[in-house]
């Protein structure tokens, strides 16, 4: 995939190993947010490209450095997928199992979620270290961060849930399709089932140009039909009755 501004992506690159190389953790930056059980302020803690902080009356400082260092991880990985950054310093904040859904209004099933202006913000269980769940989360809000910055914001909600789902690591595999008469009637999970069925396909490559496709202004419809062969909905139905014939063919 080429853009026409890949040259600063790769100069970014070249920084950005040299910053990871010589980051320093400022865990005593300015700003607070939740006591911790002392009742002293948290502290920000500060990346190359995160400022996080714990929002609650529990904290782990070994649970913020490794979110922080997972977070860089999966920034140079996404950074090169997507030849393109988010603006930065992305803005996380980790809240209790108690303290997530109150302050975010995140729905019950959710246990993290990004918008622009906002950040990430995860809902860390209280426990002590990062564990692959957590990592999967923040891993997946990132995601959304480097989709809409690419997509400029343009990405249907279907592609930037399924798409996310898809480069976050782990997780289950997709189960059997839903029924929706359009893309945007797909829940999470047929969403993420659609996205991977168009990535086996077309290839990762080919949905990640889309999305960049969007972001110059191409026009929904048509950024479908030049990579994928057709519209949306036409791409859906056609999915879901090749889905139903191997359905049908591993009956009895």
């Amino acid at each position: 995939m080429t853009t026409p501004a890949r040259q600063p992506f790769l100069r970014g690159a070249a920084i950005l190993a040299l910053a990871a190389a010589t980051a320093v953790d400022l865990s005593a930056a300015a700003g607070a947010s939740g006591p911790d059980r002392s009742g002293r302020p948290a502290p920000h803690r500060i990346s190359p490209h995160f400022h996080l902080e714990s929002v609650g009356s529990w904290r782990s400082e070994r649970l913020e450095r490794e979110s922080l260092a997972a977070l860089e991880r999966w920034y140079r990985s996404f950074m090169i997928a997507f030849a393109a950054e988010p603006p930065t310093p992305i803005r996380v904040r980790l809240y209790s199992e108690r303290t997530f859904h109150a302050s975010t209004g995140a729905p019950s099933w959710a246990d993290g979620s990004y918008a622009r202006g906002q950040g990430i913000q995860v809902a860390s269980g209280g426990v002590a270290r990062l564990e692959p769940a957590m990592e999967r989360v923040l891993a997946h809000e990132l995601a959304h961060a480097f989709i809409t910055a690419r997509s400029a914001g343009r990405a249907p909600r279907w592609l930037q849930e399924g798409l996310a789902q898809a480069l976050a690591p782990g997780g289950e595999d997709p189960p059997a399709p839903v029924a929706a008469s359009s893309p945007d009637d797909l829940d999470h999970a047929g969403a993420h089932a659609f996205v991977q069925a168009l990535i086996a396909a077309h290839g990762l490559a080919t949905l990640l140009d889309l999305v960049a496709g969007l972001g110059q202004g191409e026009e929904l419809g048509a950024a479908f039909r030049s990579r994928l062969g057709g519209p949306e909905g036409a791409l859906l139905a056609g999915w879901q009755r090749s889905r139903s014939r191997a359905t049908a063919e591993t009956r009895p």
